[in-house]
């Protein structure tokens, strides 16, 4: 098995960065893949106007195309415990589809990177 969260391979390389999804409704969700194996993600609501700020660390399985994601505990009763959320993903030059096994490639939430 060949997992990467640093920088080993070329899928965790492109990975690095931060990406945006544009949701339908005007919002959007923006999550930052850093080198060392730590991410942040901030969703927002209301056309941007208030966010939640997610961080974490993640396990990159490039064999696989899987994303391990696990989120730090926030600092109100929405999420007490380190919580793990695992994704199918697939990366293609600037889009990144991330899908659990409810979606399909179809379905899921593509990102676009910005940086």
């Amino acid at each position: 098995m060949n997992l990467a969260a640093c920088g080993k391979s070329a899928d965790a390389k492109a990975l690095v960065g931060t990406w945006r999804y544009d949701q339908p409704h005007g919002n959007s969700t923006t999550m930052t893949f850093n080198a060392d194996g730590s991410w942040t993600r901030d969703l927002g609501y209301e056309n941007n106007t208030r966010f939640i700020h997610y961080t974490g660390k993640y396990i990159l399985d490039d064999d696989e195309k899987t994303i391990t994601i696990e989120i730090d505990p926030l600092p109100d009763d929405r999420l007490q415990f380190t919580t793990e959320i695992f994704f199918h993903y697939l990366l293609v030059g600037d889009s990144l589809t991330l899908y659990d096994y409810f979606d399909t490639q179809e379905t899921a939430a593509t990102y676009k990177k910005l940086a």
